[in-house]
Parts: C-alpha cells; sequence; structure tokens
C-alpha cells in the first residue's frame, strides 16, 4: 500500500468523523495532537514529559530521541510557548503530512498564544513537515495501531453512555450548539487542556483534550467519571469564557481580592492572577451543577467538598446561585443574562475572605 494511502487509512481510524448525532461529535486519538506533544516533549517542555502509559513512553523515546537535535525540536524551544498552545497550533492545522493552515494564521482575530507570531508559527511547522517525514512518524502510529484501536474504542463507547454532550447547549443557552471532539492525549499524563477552533461559514468546534493517567491491569486506558469531570471543565471553559470576559472588568476588585487571600493555593500548578482564579471558580461551579444533574446531589456534595479543600471558597453556594438559574429560565434565557447575580455573589463574597481557607 503506497505510504500516501496508508497515512490516510491510518487518520480514518484514529479519527472518526463527527456524528449525525442531536450533538455532533468525534471521539479518538489524534495524529496532530500526537506530533505535537512529542515535538513539546523533545523541547522539554515539563508538561509534556508527563505520559503514565509505561509501553507507549518508552516508544515514544525510542523512537524519537535521536531528533532532540531536529530544527523543529529547536524552533518548538524557540517559540517559548507551553501548556495549551501547542494543542491549539494542532487543531488549528489540517493533517501531519501537510501541516497546512485551516484558517489563514495572520487573519483577523488569530491569535493562537501570548506574543502570537504568525511567521515563527510557519517557520516551525515547515520544520515540523521535515520532522514527520525524517522520523517516519507515520510509521510510529502505525506501530501504535493496537494501542489507539483499544483506546478509541473504549473512548467512543464512554462517550456514547456517560458524556451528556447536549447540556451545555442546555445550561448555556446558546443558540446553534458547537460540534464536539475529545482527542485523548497519549503522551500527555494528568495534563489537560481545552481548545476552541472557530472556522469559515460558522464552523464552531469544541476540543476537549484530556491527558490519559488511569490505566487497567493491561495497561490500557481507563475512561471514568474523574476523566469526565475533565471533560466537563474542558468543555464548560469554551462556552463560559467569552461571558466571563464580557463581564471580567467588573468583576475585577472582587477577584483581586480573593486572588490575593486564596489565589496560590488554588492555581499552584501555574502562575496563576485574579483573571485565572475567576475562571477556575466559574468552570468549577458549573461542573458541579452537571454532576447534580447526572450523578445526584451526594456526587454534587463531593465535588463541593473537593474544590473548598483547593481554596476555592464558598463553591457551593456559587452553585447553589446557578442552580436558580437553571430553575428560571423565563427570567435569565442564557447564561449571559445571569451573570449580573454571579458578579453580585463575587462582589459580596470577598470582603469575607480574608486568608485561605
Amino acid at each position: 500500500m503506497p505510504r500516501r494511502v496508508a497515512a490516510t487509512v491510518l487518520a480514518l481510524l484514529l479519527w472518526p468523523a463527527f456524528t449525525a448525532r442531536a450533538q455532533a461529535w468525534r471521539a479518538g486519538v489524534d495524529p496532530r495532537v500526537e506530533l505535537m506533544s512529542i515535538l513539546f516533549r523533545l523541547a522539554g517542555n515539563a508538561e509534556y514529559n508527563q505520559c503514565q502509559i509505561p509501553a507507549y513512553n518508552k516508544a515514544v523515546e525510542s523512537w524519537f530521541a535521536p531528533y532532540r537535535g531536529h530544527e523543529a525540536v529547536r524552533l518548538a524551544h524557540g517559540l517559548g510557548i507551553g501548556f495549551d498552545a501547542p494543542m491549539k497550533l494542532a487543531v488549528h492545522v489540517t493533517d501531519i503530512e501537510s501541516l497546512a493552515e485551516r484558517v489563514p494564521f495572520d487573519g483577523p482575530g488569530i491569535h493562537l498564544y501570548e506574543g502570537w507570531d504568525a511567521g515563527k508559527a510557519r517557520a516551525f511547522l515547515n520544520a515540523a513537515r521535515a520532522f514527520v517525514a525524517d522520523t517516519k512518524f507515520n510509521d510510529f502510529l502505525t506501530s501504535q495501531e493496537p494501542l489507539y484501536q483499544a483506546t478509541n474504542a473504549r473512548l467512543q463507547a464512554f462517550v456514547e453512555t456517560r458524556a451528556d454532550l447536549a447540556w451545555f447547549s442546555r445550561f448555556f443557552g446558546s443558540g446553534t450548539p458547537g460540534r464536539f471532539a475529545i482527542l485523548p492525549g497519549m503522551a500527555n499524563g494528568s495534563a489537560s487542556y481545552a481548545v476552541h477552533f472557530g472556522g469559515p461559514a460558522g464552523a464552531d468546534e469544541n476540543y476537549a483534550i484530556p491527558g490519559v493517567w488511569t490505566l487497567d491491569a493491561k495497561a490500557l486506558p481507563v475512561f471514568n467519571t474523574d476523566w469526565r469531570t475533565t471533560i466537563v471543565h474542558q468543555f464548560v471553559r469554551s462556552y463560559c469564557g467569552p461571558v466571563v470576559n464580557k463581564f471580567a472588568p467588573g468583576m475585577e476588585r472582587a477577584a483581586r481580592q480573593l486572588y490575593a487571600a486564596a489565589g496560590d493555593a488554588a492555581l499552584p500548578h501555574s502562575p496563576g492572577n485574579w483573571r485565572m482564579l475567576l475562571d477556575e471558580y466559574m468552570v468549577r461551579a458549573i461542573a458541579i451543577r452537571y454532576a447534580v444533574d447526572h450523578d445526584g446531589a451526594a456526587a454534587a456534595r463531593n465535588l463541593i467538598r473537593a474544590e473548598s479543600a483547593h481554596s476555592f471558597v464558598r463553591i457551593g453556594d456559587l452553585s447553589d446561585l446557578l442552580g436558580q438559574y437553571e430553575k428560571d429560565r423565563r427570567h435569565y434565557p442564557t447564561f449571559e443574562s445571569f451573570m449580573p447575580r454571579v458578579a453580585k455573589f463575587f462582589d459580596d463574597l470577598a470582603p469575607q475572605i480574608t486568608a485561605p481557607q
């Protein structure tokens, strides 16, 4: 079978088409995600050096370690980016062979990371094309096909039976629901990312890219309630982020007070700020509402206890407030219409918090 045909067949295996269901989605290992994860692993990014699948970790190291000096790795390091930025690049290209831009990188509204430079990104992708060829990246993907097939089968069954993707549109009161993509970061360990792609002709894609950190006795990925909670967090970010951005200036004073009291404890894994803390409060409170709807009050209380232990004080009260929103959609048809109530909640809360709880 010619290499290009083989690569196309493998891509179809790894990347099932969006389903024509009530809520369009696709789920599976994505070569673009694996390519970017491996490149930034080789570049030395700590967050991309956490693979929890022993056989896969060993295979990646054995196959790609000789290429740590490749130009693509050098340019990846020189971009000075990490965390969600490589994943944003991944979903903004078409495939691993062409690495073509799905939308022009210098087009209006395109900003994939802090200090975004379309020219540098293009130079990196040009080198990455050579990396794919030089490392025989498609041959690596083929060598991992049994793992990918088992992962995809489990993941798709999990989404079909355990993930209510239509809930997000119902909760936020949005119009046409965006499409969902759930891409397990096989090399990413516990690091997980949320990414949004807005393309031409109204294309709107919400990506959850959770890492894989739980395995069974056969060392195959396990998708469980904790993993679902991570997915919920990531999709909530896509819906919630633009609304919180709109109201953030009016909430800055209260959020700064909260961050001064509990920010470092609430955001221990990143150099946070009041804005990040505000986002995290909202994402976690909305995830609790998802748990109320799907797992019951006891499971929601467990989440509240866990979040409170991470210094998200009074998050149960915020969840209860959002419950009022859910019960009064006549007066509050959308999440955005309810945000003034949320802003008042934070204004009332901030003066009461003087030290980490």
